[in-house]
């Protein structure tokens, strides 16, 4: 009856020792599939923390292309989320979408969620277009430029409707566009007119009209418009405005020359390259450093 008794004491005693399995956090995406529309801009993106919350948790996640290329349909995305010890609250970041004005099937590409383990889950993203073939039908009134529809050429005289063009594209020397953004570099053979160039883009060359908002840099071009504000400007520039035309609070490059036309605000230059300033109008109240005087 001891012996009995002390089995199974035994017996209850290992039983205490048995460790049953814990449930462990996982991390997932909220949906296996999203989808966005070209032109809605970002997609936030859910990650969600499912099971056990006893400890800190932390995962990485980062975009992969796939029919759906990074930096003409979509701007990478990469980065971490870390969950507190109690914390189960879903965790949210945005991928930007690019409205690349192209024609074309839906395309995607893909996300990924992983630790040090390895990977947690993915999503696919699908991208649906929204552009469109512009119709033809004859003129019955002022003509009205159509929409810009292609990514690293244009050929046509278009308007970009205030959105972001694709890098390194092209203005062909036929080609006439307005209401660009610009976020990085292009070149111009053509006209451009009424567009912005946004900080670390570079436009060069070509003829600009209109207004230009400038926080980037812009060489080498022939200026017929109303005026360029900001930013810097490089190379040999012509300004040829028959309508006063003007530069104003831009920075020169060194060794730039402009010749013709009116500055205003604060023109600043290279102190050991000076720009070289010809054959133009100061107006009162313009502060020049940097920059040398020649014919007027």
């Amino acid at each position: 009856m001891i012996k009995m008794m002390r089995y199974s004491l035994f017996s209850i005693m290992a039983l205490n020792f048995i460790c049953l399995p814990l449930a462990q956090a996982t991390l997932q995406f909220s949906e296996t599939n999203y989808r966005v529309n070209e032109i809605d801009g970002p997609l936030t993106v859910t990650v969600k923390r499912i099971g056990d919350t006893d400890g800190k948790t932390r995962a990485n996640f980062f975009t992969k292309s796939a029919s759906a290329k990074a930096g003409s349909d979509f701007k990478v995305a990469k980065g971490s989320l870390t969950w507190a010890i109690g914390e189960a609250d879903d965790k949210t970041f945005d991928v930007a979408i690019i409205d690349d004005f192209i024609v074309e099937n839906n395309e995607t590409f893909i996300m990924i969620l992983l630790n040090k383990r390895g990977t947690l889950d993915s999503a696919k993203i699908t991208i649906v277009d929204n552009d469109v073939l512009a119709s033809v039908s004859p003129l019955s009134g002022p003509f009205s430029a159509p929409a810009c529809y292609t990514k690293l050429s244009i050929k046509n005289v278009c308007r970009v409707h205030r959105r972001t063009l694709p890098c390194d594209v092209t203005i062909e020397e036929n080609a006439s566009i307005s209401q660009a953004i610009f976020e990085c570099d292009a070149e111009n053979k053509g006209l451009l007119s009424n567009s912005t160039i946004k900080a670390g883009a570079t436009v060069k060359g070509g003829i600009l009209t209109g207004y230009i908002i400038n926080e980037g840099l812009i060489a080498n071009f022939d200026f017929r418009g109303a005026s360029i504000i900001g930013g810097t400007l490089s190379g040999m520039i012509t300004n040829n405005s028959k309508i006063g035309g003007w530069f104003q609070d831009v920075h020169l490059a060194p060794n730039t020359h402009i010749n013709g036309g009116t500055l205003k605000g604060e023109i600043t230059g290279d102190l050991d390259a000076p720009a070289l300033l010809e054959n133009l109008e100061i107006k009162a109240g313009v502060k020049l450093s940097g920059v040398i005087i020649g014919e007027n």
